[in-house]
């Protein structure tokens, strides 16, 4: 494998293979389709992909929400490529890239299942379980400049 981590522009062939990931791994366990999502303003969000040469394997963005605080949403990887340590390199990466751009903490909303993950990598939670889409999520945040390496 050659592995890279590169910026994914919105409207470029790399963005429409995130959708359709985005829409395997995200949307159609759960019944819906990336069709059916606004993706009105995707473009103000700094898009990221793991690939291999120039197959995208996985991806995630970042929202910003002020000057120190940022987002993270829509992570993911092809199934095929779990557990093989490309969540954690695209993290890795976010984390030094957010702290380029003068982010100090990272938010995120975590599907019940995906808590562990998040937490090894050094998200605690911060608020109660809520329902969306159907699906048990959990707010969870790190503080960049706390984060062990």
């Amino acid at each position: 494998m050659k592995l890279s981590i590169k910026p994914i522009t919105v409207g470029s062939a790399a963005y429409e293979e995130e959708l359709h990931i985005r829409d395997l791994v995200l949307r159609r366990p759960i019944g819906r389709s990336i069709k059916d999502d606004d993706l009105t303003g995707e473009d103000a969000y700094d898009h990221f992909g793991i690939f291999d040469g120039d197959q995208l394997l996985g991806t995630l963005y970042r929202k910003r929400l002020s000057d120190t605080v940022a987002q993270v949403k829509q992570v993911a990887v092809l199934e095929a490529y779990r557990k093989s340590g490309l969540g954690r390199m695209l993290f890795s990466f976010l984390f030094e890239d957010s702290k380029k751009c003068g982010y100090q903490t990272l938010v995120l909303d975590a599907r019940a299942d995906a808590v562990g993950f998040y937490q090894k990598l050094g998200f605690h939670k911060t608020g109660e379980q809520k329902i969306i889409f159907r699906l048990p999520h959990y707010r969870m945040e790190l503080n960049l400049n706390e984060r062990k390496s």
